[in-house]
């Protein structure tokens, strides 16, 4: 079951984006949240957060990297441009006038949903079957015979006994080989100084002679 985050202070509101989503995204639970203390205060990891841009006197974006961490998609919600907000934005979000009328909100809702589920895969771990978002792992480690898979904001899954290749092929290919030991995804390099790579997080890595161009051309690609 899609698990689904909805930050709005608005009573009017949310019950509005609280249907649309429920005739958008068939069999998502919503949980909704009237104050940012009380998102804070939640512990659970969500597939999806739509919020509104501002809860209360609380501007969203100053806690985005929290956001980017309980959730593996993001959208916002206002009743002005993106652009005002544009500099704010983390990557990879939707974003929803709220002039739109409902059939327009539930179309951009169904576009973003959709994207989401095109980049959804299923890793399974000790402890069960976890849903991510493919596109925000960073990079992906050997440690001895397991693999670890690190997402964007701090996130860990160990993947188990496996192999690399196959790790990768898990999540859809979306990292590329660095090294025998490492597979990087270019959206979340920063530097690459020579052979030496930094991901987003701040890890450095040696890419190996075989794979550089590539990286290189990828990383490139993704500045352009």
């Amino acid at each position: 079951m899609i698990e689904m985050a909805l930050l709005e202070d608005l009573a009017m509101d949310s019950d509005r984006f609280s249907q649309c989503l429920k005739e958008t995204m068939a069999g998502c639970r919503i949980h909704v949240f009237k104050t940012m203390e009380a998102f804070l205060e939640d512990r659970e990891h969500y597939d999806f957060i739509l919020a509104d841009v501002f809860i209360g006197k609380d501007m969203v974006f100053d806690y985005k990297e929290i956001l980017s961490a309980k959730a593996d998609y993001l959208m916002f919600a206002s009743v002005l441009s993106d652009n005002s907000y544009r500099a704010y934005m983390p990557k990879s979000v939707g974003f929803i006038y709220k002039q739109l009328a409902d059939d327009e909100v539930k179309k951009a809702l169904a576009e973003k949903y959709n994207e989401y589920l095109s980049s959804r895969a299923r890793i399974y771990t000790r402890s069960g079957a976890i849903d991510v978002n493919a596109r925000k792992v960073m990079y992906l480690e050997k440690y001895g015979k397991n693999v670890v898979a690190h997402f964007e904001g701090g996130r860990e899954i160990d993947m188990g006994r496996i192999s690399l290749p196959r790790a990768a092929k898990i999540l859809m290919d979306i990292c590329q080989k660095a090294n025998r030991s490492m597979y990087v995804n270019p959206a979340y390099i920063t530097r690459i100084d020579g052979k030496e790579i930094r991901m987003a997080d701040g890890q450095w890595t040696k890419s190996s002679p075989g794979f550089h161009q590539e990286l290189m051309k990828a990383f490139v690609n993704g500045l352009a």
